[in-house]
């Protein structure tokens, strides 16, 4: 998961939430959380990789 991933899943969370799929937003937050939040784990730790 990349920066650009992330980013472009807000920007649909925040400026299309009219039609937002449920079942998207559920699958992104029970497959894909958990290595988004490890990746921010690494970030925070090591700072970014240039």
């Amino acid at each position: 998961m990349n920066g650009h991933n992330i980013q472009g899943f807000r920007n649909i969370l925040v400026y299309e939430y009219v039609g937002i799929d449920s079942e998207v937003v559920r699958d992104v937050i029970e497959n894909h959380l958990p290595q988004l939040q490890e990746a921010l784990k690494d970030y925070l730790s090591t700072g970014p990789q240039y």
